[in-house]
């Protein structure tokens, strides 16, 4: 099953990425993320089997962080200006998601998973299928600023995702708290 890390995002966030879309949908065609699949991906874990899901699951438990609060901030584009795929919002400061990042990364690799190279913490919004004005689309990203919404991170998730016509159906396989 394809799978993935992730930390759930409140209401309130999910709420000012809907509002982030709706100022930027006029510049693109876009597959938009639907509010309840908001999230940050903290790693991506691929095609794995139920007996991974339960190493994963054994090695993370112990994983213990203190709750951390985030914010979001700018918004950005993978994988250049030049060549707009993905439309996503960033969040601050990035100290204590990279430390719980990385802490994650290390533990999974204990159990044959590759470390990540570059890790850049963000909510993705918009996967793009075409831009119809590069330059008034760039202008847009820079002057639209996301509500500076304050959320805590006390949790994080592994989450099953299935591929399906209308999107990914992603559903919740095990929670480690702080």
């Amino acid at each position: 099953m394809r799978s993935f890390i992730a930390i759930q995002l409140p209401k309130k966030v999910r709420e000012e990425c809907i509002k982030v879309q709706e100022k930027i949908k006029d510049f693109v065609k876009a597959k938009f993320v639907e509010e309840e699949n908001f999230h940050i991906t903290l790693k991506f874990l691929g095609n794995i089997d139920e007996e991974k899901v339960k190493e994963i699951s054994k090695t993370l438990k112990d994983l213990h962080f203190k709750p951390f609060k985030l914010k979001l901030c700018n918004l950005g584009v993978f994988p250049s200006e030049k060549f707009v795929r993905v439309i996503w919002i960033g969040v601050k400061p990035k100290e204590k998601l990279l430390e719980l990042q990385k802490r994650i990364d290390d533990c999974l690799a204990t159990i044959g998973f590759k470390k990540e190279k570059r890790f850049e913490g963000h909510i993705t919004i918009a996967r793009i299928k075409y831009v119809k004005d590069r330059k008034s689309l760039l202008e847009e990203l820079r002057k639209t600023k996301p509500k500076d919404v304050e959320f805590e991170v006390k949790s994080f998730e592994l989450k099953k995702s299935t591929l399906t016509e209308k999107g990914p159906i992603y559903e919740t396989l095990s929670v480690f708290s702080s």
